[in-house]
């Protein structure tokens, strides 16, 4: 099995030049591998980092709206837990968007590569323990008969920032990339 510095490598090419130092060489890494794009102009680059700002921003007031409630929802153990839980694919999901956000393009296949599975698997996993905990918390609730305003409140709250990590993840699946022929380590014509 590749290491993390053999799957990162193995685009790279070794080439030494000579230098005034002491071996009288330096070493230096070329990219070798294909440049990738969005299949987007500059304008709707930028009007779609726009959307996963505004979206990010709307799912941490709306979650922490939410989870701050002091209401019996969010102290059910299994609803509490697994909502806590879903921080750490929201942290993935979040440096997915902060990536594709400050991204220079074209980029190499590592960046695109990181990019697309941070936003897509921390957004999926993320949905999913937000919908798992609502509903463990819900069915929880129903058996003790606490079903009121607030609890549904706070529970709606939970599920809307699910929703928008769907959104990212289905919009995120909507992008295609571009590629590039790699010239001396620099983006080519397009494939």
């Amino acid at each position: 099995m590749k290491t993390m510095r053999d799957k990162y490598f193995e685009n790279y090419e070794k080439i030494q030049t000579p230098a005034d130092n002491r071996r009288g060489f330096k070493t230096e890494y070329r990219y070798k591998g294909y440049w990738y794009a969005w299949d987007l102009s500059e304008g709707e680059l930028k009007k779609e980092r726009w959307i996963f700002v505004l979206a990010e921003l709307v799912s941490l007031v709306v979650l922490f709206a939410a989870a701050m409630r002091q209401t019996e929802l969010n102290t059910v153990k299994i609803a509490a837990g697994l909502a806590t839980l879903s921080f750490i694919p929201y942290l993935a999901e979040l440096w997915g968007v902060f990536r594709f956000i400050t991204g220079k393009t074209p980029m190499t296949e590592a960046d695109y590569t990181g990019i697309r599975d941070c936003m897509t698997i921390g957004s999926s996993i993320r949905a999913v323990l937000l919908f798992a905990a609502m509903i463990a918390g819900i069915v929880v609730l129903a058996g003790k008969g606490l079903i009121n305003a607030e609890n549904m409140a706070a529970c709606a709250g939970h599920i809307a920032s699910a929703a928008v990590s769907v959104f990212v993840l289905l919009r995120q699946g909507k992008r295609r990339p571009r590629m590039y022929q790699n010239v001396n380590g620099r983006p080519g014509p397009e494939l």
